[in-house]
């Protein structure tokens, strides 16, 4: 039984309204209504990398056979157990490998080496099908002789820490790195490969998801041709030997195809039809959270307090510049916050802010869910802020909002209801 918007439990409605958004994104209901219709050949190969990797592989299983053979790579806890178990049957044929994200670490490397030699030892008749979705630009990585782990980790936090958007991020991942930008793709010696992505970008560019991991003969470009300026601490890699853009000697040729399986419209969407069917009405259902997010906690508080009744939904990934030494907290969690101080005081608005994959930066809540009291419930909210410790503030004030693994990853979800 939903309880209706202008109920006293309208935290739980949004909290069934936000996974009603997941369950129509989760891999493995994207990755088999996606292959329920298609004339693909014999799959012989599957290289699954991201957050939802594991997933999407459960949504394939049902169209390969016991001889596929299966790379995986996704972040540490994010291994269905029914995937496990699939990997000790199928035994050589499947291969886990968890490493980490935002940051990548030795393990990143360690599934770079393992993408590289699944890829190339393809067989000249093999169909391969790449399963893609977001955090796989951290969790796969092959780098040049002349940068190491230190410099990558260097490299990333820089850039995290200083709001690049994840485009960028990803086009400067790019330039230094031997498998993304489609750089993988071209060590490929089989006869076709089919790609099957889950977008955690704008614009849902399969050249941007993951680094472009998925793609194959992108072409890579940074710096002023990209429109936007590199740190200047970063730009020193690009100068250092066999760091290279240019597109490598030993292209092959095979059939390519790739398709966008599930993006953060198809959750929005999902969330909008089941708040219709609970007599909701819609105010607002946009992709428009791409700016700072600061600017974006008072675009939100501003639309929920001048805007009519009903539900406002919200989708994409705004930016967080963060201070030296920051507390514990990701973007969620910190737009959760700021925006509990816009409406601060009002007891008709509650709103749930959280990002798809069910981890919110470097912690393992999805974001906060907030009210017009929770501002003022806690001592300290303004100097959480100030300090990026949202995470530990919103704990305290029992408005983490915490989901586990989803197994997709779509951006971020904000919803808010006004009664």
């Amino acid at each position: 039984m939903l309880a209706p918007p202008n109920s006293a439990d309208s935290s739980q409605f949004l909290m069934d309204c936000w996974y009603a958004g997941i369950d129509s994104v989760k891999g493995q209901v994207a990755t088999d209504r996606a292959l329920q219709n298609k004339a693909i050949p014999k799959i012989d190969r599957v290289l699954a990398v991201g957050k939802a990797a594991s997933s999407m592989c459960m949504g394939l299983l049902p169209h390969v056979d016991a001889h596929t053979q299966f790379l995986l790579v996704t972040k540490y806890g994010h291994v269905d157990n029914a995937i496990k178990e699939e990997c000790q049957f199928r035994g050589g044929n499947f291969e886990i490998l968890e490493s980490a994200h935002p940051v990548p670490d030795c393990n990143s490397l360690l599934a770079g080496t393992r993408a590289l030699e699944f890829v190339k030892s393809a067989g000249p008749n093999e169909a391969m099908v790449v399963l893609v979705s977001g955090g796989a630009s951290s969790l796969v990585e092959a780098l040049p002789t002349s940068i190491d782990l230190d410099d990558l980790v260097f490299m990333t936090e820089i850039l995290l820490n200083r709001g690049y958007d994840i485009t960028q991020i990803n086009a400067i991942r790019t330039r230094i790195s031997k498998v993304k930008g489609g750089k993988l793709l071209e060590r490929f010696s089989g006869k076709s490969v089919f790609v099957l992505a889950i977008s955690d970008v704008p614009a849902n560019d399969v050249s941007i998801i993951g680094s472009g991991i998925g793609c194959y003969r992108h072409t890579r470009s940074i710096g002023g041709n990209a429109g936007f300026e590199v740190p200047v601490e970063v730009k020193e890699f690009f100068s250092r030997p066999g760091v290279s853009t240019d597109t490598q000697d030993f292209l092959q040729t095979f059939s390519f195809s790739s398709e966008i399986i599930a993006c953060n419209e198809t959750a929005r969407n999902a969330v909008s039809e089941f708040a219709e069917n609970a007599g909701v009405d819609i105010i607002c259902n946009e992709e428009s959270l791409h700016q700072d997010v600061n600017s974006a906690a008072r675009m939100i508080g501003d639309c929920l307090i001048n805007g009519p009744k009903g539900m406002y939904i919200w989708g994409g990934e705004p930016t967080v510049i963060l201070p030296d030494d920051p507390g514990c907290g990701g973007r969620n969690q910190h737009l959760a916050l700021a925006v509990a101080e816009v409406i601060d005081g009002l007891n008709n608005i509650v709103i749930i802010a959280a990002g798809t994959d069910g981890s919110d930066g470097p912690t393992s809540a999805a974001g906060g869910l907030i009210d017009g009291n929770t501002f003022s419930s806690f001592a300290g909210a303004r100097t959480a802020l100030m300090k990026a410790d949202s995470g530990t503030w919103l704990e305290k004030a029992g408005a983490l909002f915490s989901s586990g693994p989803t197994g997709t990853n779509v951006m971020d979800l904000v919803i808010g209801i006004k009664n």
